[in-house]
C-alpha cells in the first residue's frame, strides 16, 4: 500500500516542515499554505488521472475491451443478458478505439490540459481568498481602497462572499481575466501586495499553456490567428490541429507548481519569509520544468 508520501509527496513535505517549524507561521500564511496544498494534490491527480486513462484505453483497445467470462448459476437470465450486452458494448468500444488510435492519447492529453488549467485558476484565486480571510489588512491597500463597490449588494453578503466580491471587482478593474499567461493572475495579486517576479520558463510555458488551453475550448484545436499572436513559438503553423501528448502535459502540470509554490513563497515573504521550503520547492519545480518526466 502506498504510504502518504508517496500519494502526496508535497503535501507531506509541507505538512511535516509546517509540524517542525521552530517558529509561529502567520495564520494568514497557512491558511495559503493549506490551499496550495491542495491545489497542488489536484494538479498531481489530474495528471496521473490522464496518464492512466492513457494506458488504460490503449489495453482496452488492443484486448478488443473483452472482459474475463463471467459465470452465472441458476436459472435467472437476466445477470447472463445484462453480462453479454455489456460485452457487446466494451467490444463496440474498443473498435472506437481502433478507429480513433491516433487521435486518443492526444484527446485524453489535451482534456486534462483544459482541467489543470482551471485547477491555476482556482488554486491561485483561492489562495488569494483565504489569505485575505486571515488578513483583512490586505484591504487597506491603496489600490484596493479605490475600488468602487455597491454597498447595498456588499452589506448582504458573507465574509467570505465580501472577499470574492472584492476581489472580483479587482480582476474587472486590472483586466486579469483578459491578461496572457502569469499576466491572468499577477494583474489579480499585484493590487494586494503579493506581484513579482516570475520565473521566464515558467512564465514562458505558462503563457503556452493558458494559449493552448483556449484554443482547445474554442476552437477545438485548430490554431487561429489569435492563438499565434498569443504564443509565437512556431510550434505550430495557421490550421494545424494542437496536439497535446504526455511530455507536454507533464510540462503545464509543472509549470502550473512552480507558479503556484511561487505565490505562496511571495505570501511567506510577506509575513516574514519563516518557512525555507517554500523557497526550496520554487527552486525543484523550476529546475524540473527543464526535465520533464516522460
Amino acid at each position: 500500500m502506498l504510504s502518504e508520501r508517496q500519494i502526496d509527496p508535497i503535501g507531506f513535505s509541507i505538512r511535516q516542515a509546517i509540524a517542525d517549524s521552530a517558529e509561529p507561521l502567520h495564520q494568514a500564511f497557512v491558511a495559503a499554505i493549506t490551499r496550495f496544498i491542495e491545489m497542488s494534490s489536484s494538479i498531481s491527480k489530474i495528471f496521473a488521472y490522464a496518464r492512466i486513462t492513457a494506458y488504460v484505453l490503449d489495453d482496452m483497445r488492443t484486448k478488443k475491451g473483452l472482459p474475463p467470462p463471467t459465470h452465472f448459476h441458476g436459472n435467472n437470465v437476466l445477470p447472463r443478458l445484462i453480462g453479454s450486452l455489456d460485452s457487446i458494448v466494451r467490444y463496440g468500444d474498443s473498435e472506437f478505439l481502433e478507429y480513433e488510435k491516433e487521435g486518443v492519447p492526444s484527446f485524453v492529453f489535451a482534456q486534462a490540459t483544459i482541467s489543470l488549467w482551471s485547477a491555476l485558476e482556482a488554486g491561485i484565486r483561492d489562495i488569494l481568498v483565504v489569505t485575505i480571510g486571515a488578513d483583512s489588512a490586505l484591504l487597506k491597500q491603496e489600490d484596493i481602497e479605490k475600488i468602487q463597490i455597491s454597498l447595498v449588494q456588499f452589506n448582504t453578503m458573507d465574509p467570505t462572499e465580501r472577499i470574492e466580491h472584492i476581489v472580483d471587482r479587482v480582476e474587472e478593474k486590472y483586466k486579469s481575466k483578459f491578461s496572457r499567461g502569469v499576466g491572468r493572475f499577477e494583474n489579480m495579486l499585484r493590487p494586494f501586495g503579493f506581484g513579482g517576479e516570475v520565473d521566464p520558463t515558467a512564465s514562458k510555458e505558462l503563457l503556452e499553456f493558458s494559449a493552448v488551453r483556449n484554443c482547445l475550448v474554442h476552437r477545438q484545436g485548430t490554431v487561429d490567428r489569435r492563438f499565434l499572436e498569443a504564443c509565437a513559438t512556431g510550434q505550430w503553423q495557421l490550421g494545424a490541429n494542437i496536439a497535446i501528448n504526455r511530455t507536454k502535459c507533464d510540462i503545464y502540470s509543472r509549470a502550473a507548481l512552480q507558479y503556484g509554490a511561487t505565490v505562496a513563497s511571495r505570501i511567506d515573504e510577506y509575513y516574514g519569509a519563516k518557512f525555507g521550503i517554500m523557497k526550496n520547492m520554487v527552486a525543484r519545480f523550476t529546475s524540473d520544468l527543464s526535465n520533464p518526466r516522460w
